[in-house]
């Protein structure tokens, strides 16, 4: 699984207009929404997936320094 939690709304936007037969292609699968769905959703869903975001983020600096202190040791 790939996904960007650090997205915007204009993002959402501009790579469902980019990328228009790659939603097309896979329109049959149950995880595939339509470039309109995933526009109408957006404003709802962000504000959650950047909390998300801000956690997973977190997580992966507090690691960072764990790293660091084991290269230090």
């Amino acid at each position: 699984m790939q996904c960007h939690v650090e997205i915007e709304a204009e993002t959402v936007v501009r790579w469902s207009e980019q990328w228009p037969d790659e939603i097309s292609h896979n329109a049959h699968l149950p995880s595939v929404q339509t470039a309109a769905a995933m526009r109408a959703a957006t404003p709802q869903n962000l504000p959650r997936l950047h909390q998300l975001a801000d956690q997973l983020y977190g997580v992966w600096v507090r690691g960072l320094g764990d790293t660091a202190r084991r290269d230090v040791a």
